[in-house]
C-alpha cells in the first residue's frame, strides 16, 4: 500500500499538466511530456542558480588553497538548505495536511504513517531539484577549481543524501508548526500566509546579508573558517566531505536520516487530530443575512478573490511578485537618500535611469503567475462554472481581472516611487506608467494562454494545481519577455532618443496584448469548451 500510495502522489505532481482538448491521449505521452517540461523548467533553474551564486562559490573554491576546503561545502551547505527549507514549509503543510483526499484516506484501513510518508517522498521529489539547483553548481565549480578526489566524491554524494533528509524533515516540520498555529486560530489562510511570508521575509534577508557578510569575509578566510566552525556539526561533515572521509559521512547521513524518519513518525502520530481539527465545526449565531445582488463580472471577480483568499499556498505562490514589488518599492523609499545619490553619481539621464528601472522593474512583477494557474485551481469545481448561464468569454475575463488587479496596483506604486527619485520629464513617465500597465495586461494574458493549453482539473491536491509545472513555464516565459524589455530600454534611447524608445516598447507591448487577447477570445474560448 505505501508503494502505491507513493507512486500516486509522485505521479499526481508529474501529470499536473493535462489536455485542453478534452482528448486524454496515452498516459504514456503525458509522462514524457509532464517529465520533459519539468526537466526544463528544472534546467532554467539551475542556469539562474550557476549565474547567482557562481562567482561566489569560484571565489570560496580559493579556500582549498590556504587549507580550508571544508567552509567551500559548509556555505553551499547553508544555501542549498535555506533554499530547500523555504521551497518546502509552505507546501508541506498543503500537501501533508490539506489534501482533497485525506478524509477518504482515513476512511481506509490504511495506516496514518503510510499516507504521511507518501507524502513526504513525494516532497523529497520536489526538493532534490530545489537542493540540486545550488548543490549541482557547486559540484562542478569545485571539480572544475579544485577536483574531487574518488572518496571525496562518494562522500559528497552521502553529504547530498543527508542534507536532502534532513531539510525536507526541518521543512515538515515547520510545515507543522504552521499547522498547529492556524488550526488554533479563526482565520487560518490568514495566519498560515503571514507565516509564510515571515519565513521567506528571513530567507531573503539571510541571503542578502548573509552573502554581503561572506564577500566581506572572504578578505579574511580565518574569521569566516573561525564562525563556521563554531557550528560543530557542520564543520564535521564539511570537514568529511574535503577531506574524503567515507566513514564520518555514512555515519552523517545515518544521522539525518534517523532526524527524518523521527520528524515523519511524530507527523505521522498527530495526523489524524490535526486533519480533523482543519474541519470542525462551529456553532453560529444565527443573525439576518441580507442578499444583495452583483453583477456577473463583479460576482466572478469576487468569486476568485474567495478562492484566492481561502489558500496560503495559492497566495505565496500566485502572488509573489506583488510582494515583492512591495518590498522593492518600501526599501527604495527607506533609502531614497542613498539611492538619488548613487544615481547621481551615473553619467546617465533621469529619462533613461527612469527607462532602464521601469523595464528592470518588469521582472520582478512577472513573478506573479496567478493566470497560470487560476483554471487549474478549480479542479472538478469547474463544471459548476461551464453549467451556468455565463458566457465562457466572461469566465476567462474574471480570471485576467484578477490576475490584474494583484499586479498592477505594486507596479504603479513602484512606479510612483520611481518617478519621485530620479524625475523624468512628464512624457517619459506617462510613457514608462503605460509600458508597465501593458507588462501586467500582457503577461495576465499569457499566464491564461499557457493554463488553458495546460489545465490540470484532475488533481487530488490543490498544490499539485499550485506548484504544478505552469507555474514555472509562466514565470520563464515572463522572464524572457523582460530581459526583451530591459534590452530595448537599455539600447534603443542612445540610438533614438527616450521618448521614441519609450514609443517602440509600449507599442510592441500594446501588439503583444492584443494579439494574445485575441486568441484568449477566440481559441480559448473554444478549448474552455471542450475541457
Amino acid at each position: 500500500m505505501l508503494k502505491t500510495l507513493i507512486a500516486a502522489n509522485i505521479q499526481a505532481f508529474l501529470l499536473s499538466g493535462g489536455t485542453a482538448s478534452g482528448k486524454r491521449g496515452s498516459r504514456g505521452k503525458r509522462a514524457v511530456k509532464s517529465v520533459a517540461g519539468v526537466a526544463a523548467v528544472f534546467i532554467v533553474s539551475l542556469l539562474f542558480c550557476s549565474l547567482y551564486f557562481g562567482m561566489l562559490f569560484i571565489s570560496l573554491a580559493s579556500f582549498e588553497e590556504h587549507g580550508y576546503g571544508w567552509v567551500y561545502f559548509a556555505v553551499s551547505a547553508i544555501l542549498g538548505l535555506l533554499f530547500l527549507i523555504i521551497g518546502s514549509a509552505s507546501i508541506s503543510k498543503a500537501m501533508i495536511f490539506e489534501a482533497k483526499d485525506n478524509s477518504m484516506l482515513l476512511s481506509m484501513p490504511i495506516k496514518s504513517f503510510h499516507i504521511v510518508a507518501s507524502r513526504v517522498a513525494a516532497l523529497l521529489a520536489m526538493n532534490l531539484a530545489y537542493l540540486s539547483s545550488v548543490m549541482l553548481p557547486a559540484a562542478i565549480i569545485w571539480q572544475i577549481r579544485c577536483g574531487f578526489s574518488p572518496a571525496s566524491f562518494v562522500s559528497f554524494l552521502l553529504f547530498l543524501i543527508g542534507l536532502l533528509c534532513f531539510g525536507t524533515s526541518l521543512g515538515v516540520i515547520m510545515g507543522y508548526v504552521i499547522s498547529m498555529i492556524a488550526r488554533r486560530s479563526r482565520h487560518k489562510t490568514a495566519v498560515t500566509t503571514v507565516l509564510s511570508f515571515v519565513f521567506f521575509g528571513a530567507y531573503m534577508a539571510v541571503i542578502i546579508g548573509g552573502q554581503s557578510y561572506i564577500m566581506e569575509a572572504l578578505e579574511n578566510k580565518e574569521l569566516l573558517a573561525g564562525g563556521l566552525k563554531g557550528v560543530l556539526p557542520l564543520y564535521i561533515i564539511s570537514s568529511a566531505v574535503s577531506d574524503g572521509s567515507i566513514g564520518v559521512s555514512l555515519m552523517a547521513m545515518a544521522a539525518e536520516l534517523g532526524i527524518f524518519a523521527l520528524s515523519v513518525l511524530l507527523i505521522s502520530r498527530s495526523f489524524n487530530s490535526i486533519v480533523a481539527g482543519s474541519s470542525e465545526v462551529r456553532r453560529k449565531k444565527t443573525s439576518p443575512v441580507e442578499f444583495r445582488s452583483r453583477g456577473i463580472m463583479p460576482a466572478l471577480v469576487l468569486k476568485e478573490a474567495r478562492h484566492l483568499g481561502s489558500n496560503a499556498l495559492y497566495i505565496m505562490n500566485s502572488t509573489m511578485g506583488a510582494f515583492m514589488t512591495i518590498l522593492a518599492a518600501g526599501f527604495a523609499v527607506i533609502k531614497r537618500e542613498s539611492l538619488q545619490e548613487a544615481l547621481s553619481l551615473l553619467s546617465a539621464s533621469p529619462e533613461y535611469l527612469c527607462i532602464i528601472i521601469a523595464t528592470a522593474s518588469t521582472f520582478i512583477i512577472g513573478m506573479n503567475t496567478l493566470s497560470g494557474v487560476i483554471l487549474s485551481v478549480e479542479g472538478d469545481r469547474l463544471w459548476i462554472l461551464k453549467s451556468s448561464p455565463i458566457k465562457s468569454i466572461d469566465i476567462l475575463k474574471s480570471k485576467l481581472y484578477m490576475h490584474e488587479i494583484i499586479s498592477l496596483p505594486p507596479a504603479v506604486i513602484f512606479w510612483a516611487v520611481t518617478v519621485i527619485l530620479v524625475k523624468p520629464d512628464i512624457a517619459t513617465a506617462a510613457l514608462s506608467l503605460a509600458a508597465v500597465t501593458l507588462y501586467c495586461v500582457l503577461t495576465a494574458n499569457l499566464g491564461l494562454w499557457i493554463n488553458l493549453l495546460r489545465p490540470s482539473l484532475d488533481w487530488t491536491n490543490e498544490a499539485a494545481a499550485i506548484k504544478g509545472m505552469n507555474t514555472g513555464l509562466v514565470m520563464l516565459l515572463n522572464m524572457a519577455v523582460s530581459t526583451v524589455l530591459v534590452i530595448l530600454g537599455a539600447l534603443l534611447p542612445s540610438a533614438v532618443g527616450s521618448i521614441p524608445a519609450l514609443l517602440i516598447i509600449t507599442a510592441a507591448l500594446l501588439l503583444g496584448t492584443a494579439l494574445s487577447y485575441l486568441w484568449i477570445k477566440r481559441r480559448g474560448v473554444r478549448r474552455l469548451e471542450r475541457i
